[in-house]
């Protein structure tokens, strides 16, 4: 009996906004900036100011970035060195938060944090991890 078989690709997209939100977002704009108008404030003064937002990930990586190329000229983190580089910027940055924050200098993650582990024959870390997840009555 001959068996076929069937390959299925799934693509994950982001859920985009429906059209009716779409044009909510747009009305509100629109709003927003007729009101503007209406009581003298001019796109100039607008963006004189600052808007405070929540510290994100996203929005810390844009701080990095714009260390980024004002230290190496690169666009993307993926162009910058393994070590030299990054450890550059995280100290920059560390120093800055520090100076002028007052918040303690954020280690960049080792190996064992990003992926639980290194690999590495004879690495005391490792073969811990693995002896508990093994071996977990030897605790």
């Amino acid at each position: 009996m001959e068996q076929r078989g069937v390959t299925a690709n799934f693509i994950m997209n982001e859920i985009k906004r429906t059209d009716s939100q779409n044009r909510a977002l747009h009305l509100w704009l629109s709003q927003k900036a007729k009101q503007c108008r209406e009581a003298g404030i001019s796109p100039k003064q607008a963006f004189e100011k600052t808007i405070e937002l929540e510290m994100t990930e996203e929005i810390m990586k844009e701080i990095w970035r714009t260390v980024q190329r004002a230290m190496y000229k690169k666009i993307s983190t993926k162009d910058l060195s393994k070590h030299e580089e990054i450890e550059e910027i995280v100290e920059h940055l560390n120093r800055f938060f520090a100076t002028e924050f007052n918040l303690e200098g954020t280690p960049f993650p080792d190996i064992h944090q990003v992926n639980g582990f290194c690999g590495k024959k004879g690495c005391v870390l490792c073969n811990d991890k693995i002896k508990d997840e093994v071996y977990p009555w030897r605790q």
